[in-house]
């Protein structure tokens, strides 16, 4: 009997290292389920952000889009605005250049006008004592 209860106890200790196994391939499965799950997570964690990220980039390349858009049309405007403003400031310039000469000519004819009116008095003067035979020393008394 001594061989067969060595015998059932080394199948009891088979039994013992067998479930000691299955225990530690059940404990490993677990971790390894775990860690699948963990990656997993980590995973669709990374991909959430990724899609975050990607609508992000392209709302800010439409916003870059727009402004670039805004910009072109800005210069263009910019471009005429100075064109339009290097016409008026050529026709000021113009108009600057035409009030000095038509103020210097009306100074012009306002001194001929004076000189015209000072010569007729004076000729009306020398008719009036030419007619009237006064001597040129009255003249003196009427100024």
């Amino acid at each position: 009997m001594a061989g067969s209860s060595s015998l059932s106890d080394i199948t009891q200790l088979i039994r013992v290292k067998e479930q000691e196994l299955q225990s530690i391939h059940d404990l490993r499965c677990t971790q390894l389920e775990k860690m699948v799950e963990e990656r997993d997570r980590i995973i669709l964690d990374v991909a959430k952000k990724f899609e975050s990220l990607r609508d992000d980039f392209n709302y800010n390349l439409s916003l870059l889009e727009a402004r670039d858009l805004e910009i072109k049309k800005l210069e263009i405007m910019n471009g005429e605005k100075s064109r339009q403003l290097d016409e008026y400031e050529g026709s000021m310039r113009s108009m600057h250049m035409k009030v000095d000469m038509l103020g210097r000519k009306n100074s012009e004819l306002m001194e001929k006008l004076a000189q015209e009116k000072s010569t007729s008095k004076v000729r009306k003067l020398n008719v009036f004592m030419h007619y009237n035979k006064l001597p040129t020393s009255y003249i003196y008394y009427l100024f």
